[in-house]
């Protein structure tokens, strides 16, 4: 989340909490005790101690049981967990929450639904294996049953993100949702189009975040806290190219997939995956050369134990591009 979306989430998160003067001196409110309670459910939350911040939400929805702050917290903590019981969990809470305007509701239910899509899909895949035993009369029948579950979940998880971004036009987290998604259910042209709109947006962004740190640089202010959105807009631009490489590679489009994965690099010149796909698409377009020192410089990057299939293939790639250049010279 960027920063103005992280402050206007905050903002309405934390409401002001109004004191009473009908009660005793020293004893708190009812309102000042969920706000309290709240409060503290958000530094947990943000701590990703989810339990503990379960816990004060739970203590406050005693007192309060519609508080849409508390309500949303609670979903929020199940889809965080990010098991398929705490998704069904969270699915309900945000689709009973009485925030309709609110995007950050539709946007939470965009992903649990693309989140529930892809614990179908993968149970669809293990039934159809055999890996996974299914009480169906033909496993082949009940494989084509999740997938279907699958994808409308997914088209359901588009509607959810559409309406987030309506709600909150240029929201990262909604583009990004719609760009996912729309790989899912093989929709590349969409996907593409998405991308386009997520990276404008983080570049307008961008401008506004550079501009405010030249401010605080010229003022002696601190600046921690611009850099951070720079560097999270950063990772998410990554993500993006790397997402578009994908499509234009797997359009046999091998040249403008490597343009994709430059930009990459410059960004983060760190991330061993880049040269990994950078390798992979030199040797497609027979610069096997070029590939080798990428994929060279993926080996000094990567963290994968020695063993990992992403070292062995990196390995295997680097002899059959020498083999390549051999035939070539020969």
């Amino acid at each position: 989340m960027n920063l103005p979306q992280r402050l206007a989430w905050l903002c309405l998160l934390s409401l002001p909490i109004a004191c009473s003067s009908n009660k005793a001196k020293g004893e708190m409110t009812d309102e000042q005790k969920v706000g309290l309670y709240y409060e503290r459910a958000l530094r947990y939350y943000e701590m990703r101690e989810l339990d503990r911040c379960q816990d004060q939400v739970q203590r406050g929805l005693k007192i309060e049981p519609k508080n849409e702050r508390l309500m949303l917290m609670l979903g929020r903590c199940h889809q965080t967990r990010g098991k398929l019981e705490d998704i069904l969990i969270a699915e309900k809470i945000f689709r009973e929450h009485p925030a309709k305007k609110d995007y950050r509701v539709h946007l939470c239910l965009g992903g649990c639904l693309e989140r529930k899509g892809s614990y179908y899909m993968e149970a669809s895949e293990k039934v159809a294996s055999g890996e996974r035993f299914t009480e169906a009369a033909d496993p082949n029948v009940r494989a084509d049953e999740l997938a279907a579950q699958a994808k409308a979940s997914w088209k359901e998880a588009l509607t959810s993100y559409q309406a987030a971004l309506d709600r909150f036009p240029g929201s990262f987290e909604a583009l990004n949702g719609l760009m996912r998604t729309n790989v899912l259910l093989e929709q590349f042209d969409e996907s593409f189009a998405w991308s386009e709109r997520l990276l404008q947006s983080i570049g307008e962004s961008n401008e506004v975040f550079q501009k405010r740190l030249k401010e605080l640089e010229a003022r002696g202010s601190a600046t921690v806290d611009i850099e951070k959105a720079l560097l999270a807009n950063s990772d998410l631009q990554v993500q993006a190219l790397l997402l578009r490489s994908d499509i234009l590679h797997q359009k046999g489009q091998f040249r403008e997939a490597l343009a994709e994965l430059d930009k990459a690099v410059v960004l983060d010149p760190s991330l061993a995956e880049i040269y990994a796909r950078r390798g992979q698409v030199l040797s497609q377009l027979g610069e096997y050369q070029r590939s080798n020192d990428s994929v060279e410089q993926f080996l000094s990057l990567s963290t994968d134990p020695f063993e990992s299939p992403n070292i062995r293939r990196a390995f295997a790639l680097i002899e059959s591009n020498k083999q390549a250049m051999k035939t070539a010279v020969r």
